[in-house]
């Protein structure tokens, strides 16, 4: 895959290294409250959704407080049932979101899979959709007890049970395709089997006791927040190192992977070696953003990045879930992020890319080209269409008895 500059090194140091002073704002300071539902129990998803958003209704930190019950219908948890004219053997998914998102990160594949007959479910994992300073306390455990009970709830109503997930979400959903025999596929979309510049990834689980913050923000949406604490990234890296533990020499479950060659986040290099190594089901599938940097396999399939006539330079980590009219990150969406949460963005390019129109996008600080200058992050998907319908052929191919690939 295309190589980082050198800045990506300077930026990934720059996040674990730069000041963040712990603040007093309730924003920023945990929840005083336990968990809202026990995800050890045998609830129906119903009482879940119930119990969550009297929850979040009491203790989120609203980001427009006039506009409560619109903040709660986006952050909320959901469920999308198939149509009546659908009929058959019942199929359902699981969808989970990615570090610092709500469910609302997940919708645009979930209309896409309910579009199909589809029983969908999305998770609020715990420590989001409340105030940054829950992320302070979460542990890897209650996510991984998060996820465990959406398959289990989801097992009680489908006869067929799928497991997706974004980033920090499919790291989760491959965690449980490996655990649970149920689960007949997995949808991972840029996957965190490994993040970006792992070694400074784990000096979090002693700099955590230190220092609260990587990086503190106010939210500018209500979807999603803008903060990264380091005990957020310890337990993500806590959960990699249990990956890595449990896959042992192969992930014998069809998987749909989708990457791109740049990315701030995950280490889209060795996702590829992952795949290619341990990923031997084969009905699995990854499609690949950009520059895949190997030979490719008869499974493999690789995808323009830099699409001039569209003034997007290359694939960002943060678009690849989203369409392109997604109203808050799609191409006219109300979010714009111009690096000003990057520490090594000069303040005058920051300016200039919020100052303009016409700017190009991709993944923020992945060149150093002037022509490409001021860079705005891309953060929708303009492969998102393709990308569903190769999802969809993949379905289509595992829930085809001959084992045939479409």
């Amino acid at each position: 895959m295309a190589k980082r500059t050198r800045q990506w090194r300077l930026t990934a140091l720059g996040l674990i290294l730069a000041v963040a002073n712990a603040g007093t704002d309730s924003y920023y300071a945990p929840t005083d409250t336990s968990l809202p539902f026990d995800f050890k129990s045998d609830a129906s998803f119903d009482e879940y959704l119930e119990t969550t958003k009297a929850y979040l209704s009491a203790h989120r930190e609203f980001i427009r407080p006039n506009r409560k019950q619109a903040e709660l219908e986006l952050v909320m948890p959901f469920e999308l049932r198939p149509a009546d004219s659908c009929d058959g053997r019942s199929r359902g998914v699981l969808l989970v979101h990615g570090i610092l998102d709500t469910p609302y990160t997940m919708r645009d594949i979930a209309e896409v899979l309910n579009g199909k007959c589809f029983l969908v479910r999305s998770l609020l994992l715990p420590g989001h959709g409340t105030r940054a300073g829950d992320l302070l306390t979460v542990t890897a455990e209650e996510w991984l007890a998060a996820v465990d009970y959406g398959v289990r709830s989801l097992k009680s109503d489908s006869d067929d049970v799928y497991i997706g997930g974004y980033s920090l979400g499919g790291l989760l959903a491959a965690h449980a395709a490996i655990t649970e025999p149920e689960v007949r596929a997995a949808l991972l979309f840029a996957p965190a089997l490994d993040v970006t510049y792992p070694f400074l990834a784990q000096q979090s689980s002693w700099l955590r006791h230190l220092k609260e913050w990587l990086d503190k923000n106010p939210a500018p949406l209500p979807v999603r927040y803008q903060s990264m604490s380091t005990n957020a990234v310890a337990q993500i890296v806590k959960l990699v190192g249990q990956y890595d533990d449990r896959v042992g020499d192969g992930f014998d479950k069809p998987a749909f992977v989708v990457v791109t060659d740049v990315d701030i986040a995950v280490d889209s290099d060795k996702i590829v070696d992952e795949f290619i190594e341990r990923f031997d089901h084969p009905l699995s599938r990854m499609e690949i953003y950009g520059d895949a940097g190997v030979e490719l396999d008869g499974r493999m399939n690789q995808h323009e990045s830099y699409l001039p006539e569209q003034r997007i330079l290359n694939i960002a980590h943060m678009g690849i879930p989203y369409r392109d009219d997604d109203r808050y990150f799609g191409r006219d969406g109300a979010y714009r992020d111009c690096g000003q949460y990057l520490p090594i963005i000069p303040n005058s390019e920051v300016a200039a890319c919020q100052r303009n129109d016409d700017n190009w996008r991709g993944e923020l600080d992945s060149t150093e080209d002037e022509d490409y200058l001021p860079l705005q992050r891309l953060t929708y998907n303009p492969h998102f269409e393709e990308t569903m319908q190769r999802m969809l052929r993949f379905i289509a191919a595992v829930e085809n008895t001959n084992g045939e690939a479409q």
